[in-house]
């Protein structure tokens, strides 16, 4: 094996700790909208009717099982008065 390659393996820079892993995305997305839904006071029936998706989106969305595509994520942010940041 390249020696080169070796040293660069061991030595990790700190920022990519602070780099979110993978599977942590969705799940802090979905964190992020169920606050914001709750902040508004909408039930989960009342996100999706809003944004034009079915109810079982929103609740999969919010358990992080489910990674939304940019358009629904726009789509979201809409519904939710572009106020949703995560």
């Amino acid at each position: 094996m390249n020696k080169a390659f070796l040293s660069w393996r061991g030595h990790k820079p700190a920022v990519v700790s602070k780099v979110p892993k993978q599977h942590d995305c969705p799940t802090a997305f979905g964190q992020a909208v169920y606050d914001r839904r709750t902040q508004l006071a909408w039930s989960q029936a009342e996100l999706a009717h809003r944004a034009g998706l079915e109810e079982s989106d929103i609740d999969r969305i919010e358990r992080g099982d489910a990674t939304p595509s940019l358009h629904l994520l726009c789509r979201l942010n809409e519904a939710m008065t572009d106020q949703l940041t995560a």
